[in-house]
């Protein structure tokens, strides 16, 4: 399935019902983009899309070589913005940390990962798409992992525009939480839905996407998140004028500390 399949072409086998990750209800929609949704949790306003994409609809979504040679690396300007970004974000992760193993979560085809070991960085990589993590492999020649299930401690952890991918925030998190230091950072990239391109836009806001993006998080909604799964949110950068964050007037950056044991931590496991 190319990620430019239209939704008259998605069939219900492909489809499920979501409910909050952090409520565990439905949701009351707000917008149609039929067959898919968008719904907001009548519980804590978490906003997200349903019906969604499932398991198997995810994974050939993301193992088709189209969505990113098409997609995030595709795009008009993509290799310079990329650079751009990448050199901001590793000068806000050095202002905040000294440790240099570094893990990066949904690593795509290693590009994050390549400028981090140029600065010095050890790095390995998570990757859920075959496709991507294979490449990534090849490439960089560094370990790149297909579930959560990794060993060893990290300075840093970063998930770049991924958390709104997963189907469990949570577990990501958690995942992170365990495989930090207790000194360490997470960092990580996401759209806000408090925005004001996605206040204006409605529905047709660019990154609602919903055959890839399942979570909408409002900067709020994102510290709340983070405070559930023992981070405490140190910086966050959504000034479009910043290089970490440039020229993204609907995204924000976050550096988040390990502050405290989550009690009932689910197992991490691949989502």
């Amino acid at each position: 399935m190319s990620r430019r399949r239209t939704f008259d072409t998605l069939t219900n086998d492909l489809l499920e019902n979501a409910v909050c990750f952090r409520c565990g209800g439905t949701g009351t929609r707000i917008h149609d983009l039929d067959p898919l949704g968008v719904v907001r949790c009548p519980t804590c306003g978490q906003v997200f899309t349903s019906p969604r994409l499932n398991d198997d609809g995810r994974r050939t979504l993301y193992n088709d070589a189209d969505y990113f040679d098409d997609g995030i690396y595709g795009t008009s300007g993509s290799d310079r913005m990329q650079r751009i970004w990448i050199a901001g974000r590793l000068d806000l992760i050095e202002r905040h940390i000294s440790g240099r193993r570094l893990l990066e979560f949904g690593c795509a085809y290693g590009w994050f990962l390549n400028s981090a070991r140029d600065r010095g960085f050890t790095v390995e990589g998570m990757e859920f798409s075959a496709v991507a993590a294979t490449a990534a492999s090849e490439r960089l020649k560094v370990p790149i992992h297909q579930s959560y299930d990794i060993n060893g401690t990290f300075d840093v952890v970063t998930a770049w525009d991924v958390i709104e991918h997963v189907p469990n925030p949570t577990n990501l998190l958690h995942s992170a939480r365990r495989l930090l230091t207790p000194e360490g950072l997470l960092v990580l990239s996401c759209p806000y839905y408090d925005s004001i391109p996605a206040r204006v836009s409605g529905s047709h806001w660019r990154a609602f996407k919903p055959l890839e993006h399942i979570w909408h998080f409002t900067r709020a909604g994102m510290r709340r998140t983070l405070s559930e799964s023992g981070f405490t949110p140190i910086d966050v950068v959504d000034s479009p004028f910043r290089r970490a964050n440039l020229m993204r007037f609907d995204s924000m950056v976050v550096v988040a500390g390990v502050t405290r044991q989550v009690p009932n931590e689910p197992e991490h496991r691949q989502v």
